[in-house]
């Protein structure tokens, strides 16, 4: 089994943004036998409204699958000097 597909595949080199919909990243990793998702602040994080994110979660259910990791800001990510706050 195939555990967890991380969005960082359809990341932007900026590491801000996906260059794909989030729709149809989760489409592609039920669609490829994983269980889940990992996800990073380029598909929403701490700076997303809460309605997309609850969105967000009803299309990971939708799917079949699961959140197995979250990174809530792009600071870490990004490795900059606000990365350890």
């Amino acid at each position: 089994m195939k555990l967890s597909l991380s969005v960082r595949i359809a990341e932007a080199p900026c590491k801000t943004k996906l260059n794909v919909p989030f729709r149809d990243l989760v489409q592609l990793a039920a669609e490829l036998g994983y269980g889940a998702v990992c996800m990073r602040a380029s598909a929403g994080g701490i700076g997303t409204p809460r309605g997309e994110l609850e969105r967000m979660r009803d299309e990971v259910e939708r799917a079949g699958l699961r959140v197995s990791m979250v990174t809530a800001d792009s600071d870490v990510p990004l490795n900059n000097e606000h990365g350890p706050d």
